[in-house]
């Protein structure tokens, strides 16, 4: 069993999604590429998990054995759990392709090693202006 020092409510993952994406910024400019891929990703999971906290009651996480199976890092998991599957498959072109690059990513990630190039393209499809998975995501929450 999973216990929080804090209650992980809707505020609390959003704060962590906009935190995590911030530093994931600036370990990229560092050229701290792994870093920035690894929570580029992890943003993506914060920002699920807020959407999810929505279902539950006061919008804060739910620490039981009967929602075992929200309690998951995957990514693809997550959107199914949410009721966003169908909004995203609608989407645009771009916002598709960019879920493409992001719903790979896995925690282990945090023990790879990553290029520039693919820090970068994670990050875009994270953070892109216009169909940024964080930025629809941040729609929906």
């Amino acid at each position: 069993m999973i216990i929080f020092l804090q209650p992980m409510n809707r505020n609390t993952w959003q704060w962590l999604a906009r935190s995590r994406l911030a530093e994931a910024k600036i370990l990229f400019k560092a050229r701290k590429h792994s870093g920035a891929y690894y929570l580029s990703g992890y943003v993506i999971e914060c920002a699920l998990k807020a959407r999810l906290s929505k279902k539950f009651k006061k919008n804060i996480w739910p620490n039981s054995p009967l929602f075992k199976s929200i309690f998951t890092h995957n990514l693809v998991d997550l959107l199914k759990a949410t009721d966003l599957e169908t909004a995203l498959q609608s989407g645009s072109v771009d916002l598709r392709a960019n879920w493409g690059v992001v719903k790979d990513w896995h925690p282990e990630s945090r023990y790879a090693k990553q290029n520039r190039t693919a820090a970068r393209e994670m990050l875009k499809a994270v953070d892109h202006h216009q169909h940024g998975i964080f930025q629809w995501l941040s729609l929906h929450w």
